[in-house]
């Protein structure tokens, strides 16, 4: 009775609740559909060892680790065989040779264990990628790297005026994610640009059917302003309050919550820190209060984070166990969105809204209702629930003046004594907590980066020589856009190492993929030296449900693939830092009670 009031109710378009509430059992109608997610073929071009290794690999295996050790940790042969792949690319003509080109594979396989060894040895992903600005962009100490190089599938671009304009303009985009073919659909979930089967997730699609997407998820979720407004009002006497009586203890100093947000919860394999930005974020995105079982599964979330990055045939030499892991984990997250017929409800009404046909338009939507929610709940929590439990990590660390561990030496932040008018860190955040968590970002992303195909041909200058100089890159080449090297670009951010809130251009971060806020949230309280996330509804440039398609040239140029999410991670990061009553004296609209901490 429960389940059929609930989709009554907003089949009759009456205001969502503010929670949505679980009916155990009502998942058992879409067992058959959640088994079929992460199965399915990988869609054209093939990865010649999507399945399993080619025969020719096997034999070499250890000379292969070997090799790749020296090329891992001699600078100029990692940059060689960079180039080495790159000829590869651009010579095969065709996807008859698979992808990468068989000719090329053993060369492909060092340089992928090569730069999994330089993610380590430099200590995460913006060390990797200052490694390649040196060693393929001939960056020195007095001279600047190019914009482009070529690393593993395609080429990489990091300068901001660069940055800033792909993020800014039309993207088409592919199943490409760290400039390799990601690992579709036992990691990822399919996708492809044009109608009907094939899937819809975000970061593959692009054009009519990429604004559809948008215009419909910021309709039923990320657009519902009073909702969400609601919902965070009540988070710590529905959420947070309850996460620290199972802790054991609250904080009562900034120093003492970075402690507590680094340790496990008691008899728990994961910390404060993710328990709080994972019941955070389910509560205001989905209305969803999880129990003890569905906290364990969406908390996996982050023990799966490193499986997302690792090319394909490292998945093979694991037998595709690590995939299977990510397979399961989204079955099972869309077992506990099934669980709930209210949202179960407003999935069918964001599914109708991405089919067009009635408006004389074409039909974006999925067949299978559990393949969009497992497409959205990822974009959730890979984008939304990783970052932001980061980026508040990062917070208390830079809070205590400390370097983040994503961080090399060579790029830690340099931390002033005091900040603004004579401000210390804690006086400085309370001042503004949006400018200081912009600027914890902008030198420690929660995205390095994004991948996008280049729309033009484009001519790069390659390091070193040897297979290196002066390339021609056709139009359509993946291309990895270095988000966490932009923002250290010290042509648009002098002193870039240096820790500074406030910054005259700190709204020229492009860390949530573009610039923000844009005109339309500048109003009310909003000015440009303030921002508050829940003063003004959050604007989407790609238009509302019902909408003109295509979008115009000019609408189609605006951050068109900036975060959706936004707003609610910067507010959810505030109200969970301001459950520290050191750290709740913010002039935000939204924050903890005083008797909430």
């Amino acid at each position: 009775m429960k389940a059929r009031a609930l989709e009554s109710r907003l089949e009759n378009n009456q205001p969502a609740p503010l929670t949505n509430e679980a009916v155990p059992g009502t998942e058992e109608k879409y067992a058959a559909q959640i088994q079929k997610i992460g199965t399915g073929g990988m869609f054209n071009p093939m990865p010649i060892d999507y399945k399993w290794l080619p025969l020719f690999f096997w034999p070499f295996v250890i000379p292969t680790l070997l090799v790749a050790i020296v090329v891992g940790l001699v600078p100029f042969f990692f940059g060689v065989f960079q180039n080495i792949i790159k000829s590869a690319f651009l010579t095969c003509l065709c996807n008859c040779w698979g992808n990468p080109p068989t000719y090329a594979y053993w060369f492909f396989c060092v340089n992928a264990i090569a730069t999994l060894m330089t993610l380590k040895t430099k200590k995460g992903r913006l060390g990797l990628f200052q490694a390649y600005q040196e060693v393929c962009g001939g960056k020195t100490s007095t001279k600047r790297a190019s914009p482009h190089w070529w690393a593993m599938s395609g080429i990489m671009s990091w300068d901001y005026e660069t940055v800033r304009d792909i993020t800014k303009n039309f993207q088409l985009r592919k199943p490409f994610f760290g400039n390799n073919q990601a690992t579709v659909p036992s990691v990822f979930p399919p996708g492809v640009s044009t109608p009907g089967a094939g899937g819809s997730f975000l970061l593959w699609v692009s054009g009519p059917k990429h604004t559809t997407i948008r215009r419909a998820f910021h309709n039923y979720f990320t657009g519902q302003f009073v909702l969400i407004k609601k919902r965070f009002n009540v988070l710590p006497s529905k959420v947070l309050n309850g996460v620290f009586e199972t802790f054991g203890t609250r904080p009562s100093s900034a120093e003492q919550y970075r402690t507590m947000l680094n340790t496990k919860m008691p008899s728990k394999s994961w910390t404060l820190a993710t328990e709080l930005m994972t019941r955070s974020i389910w509560f205001i995105i989905f209305g969803c209060e999880l129990d003890e079982e569905e906290i364990a599964t969406c908390a996996g979330w982050q023990d799966a984070a490193s499986y997302f990055i690792l090319p394909q045939f490292v998945q093979n030499i694991a037998c595709g166990l690590l995939a299977k892991k990510v397979t399961a984990l989204r079955r099972d997250t869309v077992s506990i969105m099934c669980k709930r017929p209210g949202l179960v409800a407003t999935f069918k009404d964001m599914q109708q809204a991405e089919n067009l046909i009635s408006q004389g338009g074409e039909d974006y939507s999925n067949k299978s209702l559990t393949q969009t929610m497992d497409e959205t709940q990822f974009t959730v929590n890979f984008a939304g629930l990783l970052g932001s439990s980061q980026l508040l990590l990062s917070t208390v660390d830079f809070l205590q003046k400390k370097n983040s561990g994503n961080i090399p030496p060579k790029a830690a932040p340099i931390f002033n004594d005091t900040l603004g008018s004579n401000l210390d860190y804690i006086e400085a955040y309370n001042d503004d907590p949006i400018r200081f968590l912009k600027e914890v970002a902008r030198l420690d992303p929660p995205v390095t980066s994004a991948n996008a195909m280049t729309a033009d041909e484009k001519v790069i200058q390659q390091k070193p020589c040897l297979f290196g100089g002066k390339v021609d890159v056709p139009a359509g080449t993946p291309n990895q856009y270095l988000l966490s090297l932009a923002v250290r670009d010290e042509e648009e951010f002098p002193d870039p190492r240096v820790f500074d809130p406030y910054r005259e251009n700190w709204n020229n971060n492009l860390c949530w993929n573009g610039q923000f806020p844009f005109p339309e949230e500048m109003r009310g309280s909003n000015s440009d030296d303030h921002y508050d996330p829940m003063a003004q509804p959050t604007y989407d440039p790609n238009g509302a449900v019902g909408d003109e398609l295509p979008l115009s040239h000019k609408d189609a140029n605006n951050y068109n693939r900036i975060c959706p999410g936004r707003n609610i991670a910067l507010q959810a990061i505030t109200m969970i830092l301001g459950m520290c009553p050191e750290l709740n004296h913010t002039p935000l609209n939204i924050k903890p009670a005083t008797g909430s901490v």
